[in-house]
């Protein structure tokens, strides 16, 4: 954990600053003074929090206890995006007996379940995601449909929707070795994590013509077997469990007179 803490900078409570109720309040006014001593450069709860631009450059802080005119069976859990976890706990009582004195306790009780400093900041210590990189990039894809063509589902697409939820992705459909895969250009929350000609999925032939198995790379590096891709005229479907989101094709454009391969 240590050189976990010395790659990143940021921190962010896992709780929702506005549902705090009154009496969980000095608790919380407690870890926030506890982080920032740390030596955290940010400290954040959840709902003031923007993704930063790399998942590995901010740990996550979530905090659970019981309450009942005291605080007891108190753990605290530091963890990232990518499934690294750390959990600390401690048979320590912190009894009600006012804001004040009450906020002290507690971060009293932090103190010694992990300590009160983390270490310094270093870079070299932050997570870099596995990549797996192609040569490719927009405008080298572009280059190539004009000078030798493609075929129907080539060419670049980009999501018709976004939220915070969903990243508004450009990406390339690109056939090598008989194989099709997407190719990511931009568009990720977490750009510092993705770099333009990282493979953002695999896609394997299914039974049914322009239905594909999609192997996909989610924001944080895991592959996720449980998507489909359909292709029609000019776009795609990407199926889920539990959504649908559709990609429209910008290149070539109607008006691009790129030669047809088979």
């Amino acid at each position: 954990m240590e050189t976990m803490l010395a790659g990143v900078n940021c921190v962010v409570i896992n709780q929702e600053e506005k549902s705090i109720q009154h009496h969980r309040r000095p608790i919380f006014n407690a870890v926030k003074e506890y982080l920032e001593e740390m030596g955290f450069e940010k400290v954040e709860y959840l709902n003031n929090f923007s993704e930063q631009k790399t998942l590995c450059g901010c740990i996550y802080f979530q905090l659970d206890f019981r309450a009942y005119y005291k605080y007891y069976d108190i753990r605290m859990r530091f963890y990232n995006r990518i499934g690294c976890s750390w959990e600390f706990s401690t048979d320590k009582i912190v009894t009600f007996r006012g804001d004040k004195a009450t906020k002290s306790d507690f971060k009293q009780v932090l103190n010694e379940m992990y300590g009160n400093k983390k270490p310094d900041f270093n870079s070299d210590f932050t997570i870099n995601l596995a990549k797996k990189q192609t040569c490719w990039t927009e405008t080298k894809l572009k280059d190539i449909m004009r000078a030798k063509g493609c075929d129907e589902i080539e060419g670049i697409y980009e999501n018709t929707k976004s939220s915070k939820d969903m990243a508004k992705y450009k990406v390339a459909v690109r056939k090598m070795h008989d194989t099709y895969y997407l190719i990511y250009l931009s568009g990720a929350h977490n750009s510092g994590d993705w770099t333009e000609g990282e493979i953002k999925a695999t896609l394997e032939a299914t039974a049914v013509p322009q239905y594909y198995k999609a192997k996909w790379i989610m924001a944080n590096k895991s592959e996720n077997s449980n998507y489909y891709i359909t292709f029609e005229q000019n776009k795609f479907d990407l199926l889920s469990d539990s959504d649908t989101t559709s990609y429209i094709k910008m290149f070539p454009s109607a008006t691009d007179k790129i030669k047809r391969r088979k």
